[in-house]
């Protein structure tokens, strides 16, 4: 495995553990029958039991190597970490400025958008993203969703948020994946909305898109602080007058929660939260 894997990019971690789960006994199960065979014609003693004891040793080292791998992964730091990042639907100016406060907290972010011009602009931003419809065949075949562990919906299309929730939900898991507030739902489909009534609303149940594009486009700024025993989120909320909306919240672990109706944020001392500040009034 160490000559076969020469040139490449793998480090010795990589090629330790690859060495390690690299398959064994191809060869000797596929021909153990036909020596057996020739063995027993020159009446070698022993010659039936050659092919139960191959079998024995391949499985035995199967069993093995499947147990071990995972401490041996986590021994040598090659391990994946838990998926922690965020598929975003929509590359619009909303998206873009969520997504890049999750990309400079360092969490993997992939955005989504079948409007050309937005997809130009999240790649003029430095921002990853996949120009084409979430849903479609092409994009199961390469929309990339290494490290993506949440799904935020933030295109202005309730249609093809509530699809891609639908869609993502079996991928991602139970309590990874939101939906968005829809205001005045009159003109919605009532059998979509029902269908996600159990999942959460991300950021709030008042919080819909044309708000959150209305203080973007306002010029709202995503802001970073860092709470301590002194300086709680009520001293940060007084200091900007209450005008802010508090989307994630990081850790010290580095775990990220998500501000959702169901389970309000209650930031501590040590997490790092993360809002967004809008210039005027109040709107949430």
């Amino acid at each position: 495995m160490w000559v076969c894997t020469l040139g490449t990019r793998l480090n010795w971690r990589e090629k330790a553990l690859l060495a390690w789960l690299s398959p064994r006994g191809i060869v000797a199960a596929a021909v153990a029958s036909l020596f057996a065979l020739k063995l027993e014609d020159l009446n070698m003693p022993g010659a039936e039991m050659l092919v139960p004891v191959t079998f024995l040793v391949i499985i035995s080292t199967v069993v093995v190597q499947s147990l071990l791998s995972r401490p041996i992964a986590l021994a040598l730091k090659v391990s994946e970490p838990p998926p922690t990042g965020f598929l975003i639907i929509g590359a619009n100016p909303v998206a873009r400025t969520v997504a890049k406060a999750l990309e400079e907290s360092g969490f993997t972010v992939r955005l989504t958008d079948n409007s050309w011009d937005a997809v130009q602009e999240a790649r003029m931003a430095g921002l990853p993203v996949y120009y084409g419809n979430p849903l479609s065949e092409h994009a199961t075949q390469h929309l990339e969703l290494t490290g993506i562990g949440h799904l935020l919906p933030l295109s202005p299309y309730r249609e093809l948020n509530n699809l891609a929730i639908l869609h993502f939900e079996h991928v991602l898991g139970h309590g990874k994946v939101f939906r968005l507030a829809a205001g005045n739902s009159k003109h919605a489909h009532r059998h979509q909305e029902q269908a996600l009534d159990h999942l959460p609303m991300v950021f709030g149940e008042d919080v819909t898109y044309a708000q959150l594009s209305s203080v973007v486009y306002r010029g709202g700024e995503i802001r970073k602080a860092k709470l301590s025993a002194n300086f709680g989120i009520k001293d940060y909320r007084q200091a900007h007058r209450n005008r802010l909306l508090p989307l994630f919240c990081i850790g010290p672990n580095g775990r990220i929660r998500v501000a959702n109706d169901r389970t309000p944020l209650t930031p501590r001392a040590g997490d790092t939260l993360i809002s967004l500040v809008y210039p005027d009034s109040p709107e949430f």
